[in-house]
Order: structure tokens, then sequence, then C-alpha cells
């Protein structure tokens, strides 16, 4: 009986395991890691910044509206990065991953959540094939509960070798006016 018993407990851990709630904040963070490493403009034609599928699924009302209105802006204004000639581009994958050269992998360290936020930390790592080989980077996902859907409020990123603390909303809200 004992033995019955064990093995069911088994099985329904396997099959708990197995269908695992993919709308927790490091399911959502991994599904968006893995879309902006894998979708650029130049190889797929998708990018977060003109796909709004990909925006409706995991971004926030404040994070897309940040977004649209720097798009807007740079389109309007067509500003030039500083100290060159070279015109700022709009916000991108690259953007949202906040390095010039993508990483390899996500490694989740650690989740908190409350109600209405939630915080997936873990590291951006290059791998050999990439620019940056080798480098390892803090990765912040930060979410807020919209309607009982987590969404991507903002992506920070700590201090590494070739980068300063960054975070995904200040850049985007940095150069815009509300228009």
């Amino acid at each position: 009986m004992m033995r019955h018993l064990s093995t069911a407990i088994l099985l329904l851990l396997i099959v708990v395991s197995a269908h695992a709630d993919t709308t927790e904040p490091r399911f959502i963070a991994a599904d968006l890691f893995d879309y902006l490493v894998a979708n650029h403009k130049d190889t797929t034609g998708l990018d977060i910044s003109t796909d709004a599928d990909a925006q409706d699924k995991w971004l926030s009302t404040a994070l897309k509206e940040s977004l649209r209105r720097q798009n807007t802006f740079i389109q309007r204004r067509k500003p030039k990065i500083k100290d060159t000639d070279r015109p700022l581009e709009p916000f991108d994958n690259s953007s949202f991953l906040l390095a010039w050269d993508r990483p390899s992998k996500f490694v989740i360290r650690s989740i908190s959540t409350t109600p209405y936020n939630a915080i997936v930390t873990g590291e951006a790592v290059w791998g050999k094939d990439r620019q940056y080989a080798g480098e390892r980077r803090p990765t912040f996902f930060v979410f807020v509960n919209e309607n009982g859907k987590w969404l991507v409020d903002d992506i920070q990123a700590g201090k590494a070798a070739y980068n300063p603390d960054m975070s995904l909303r200040r850049n985007l809200d940095a150069r815009v006016k509300k228009e």
C-alpha cells in the first residue's frame, strides 16, 4: 500500500512540475530574454519596438508608452548621437538587453514577489563566440501586476566591465519630453 502511495505521489509531482505556471515572472523573464536574443530586424524582421504582439505579451502599459514616446521622438526630431553626426536609432532588442552585443544566456538567481511587483534577478552571460566573451552582468527584470497579469516594467543591469549601471526605462525617458 505504501509503495503505491509513494509511486502516486511521485507521478503527481512529475505531472505538476511538467505543467509549471508559465505566467510566473521567472518564466516570463526567460521567455522575453529568448525573444530579444533570437529576434533582430536584420535577421528575422521582428523587433520589440515594432512587434505589437510582443509588446502586449510582455510589456507593462507604462513601458509600452515610454517606448512609443521615445521612438516617436526619434522619428520626428531625428536627433544625433551625442558628439557625433550619426542619427540616433529607434530602440530595439539590443536596447532592451542593455548591451551592444547580445548575451548568450540569462541565468536566474532569485525571484522576489509581492502582490503588485516582482523582481527576477539573474545574470546575463556572454559566451565564447560573443564580443564580450566571458562577461557576466547582473540583470534584473522588474515586473508589475496589471489586471492579474505579470508584465515587465523595467529591465535593469548592474555595472560590468564594458557598461555602467543601466535602466531601460531611464534610457527611454532620458531624452524625451512628453509630446
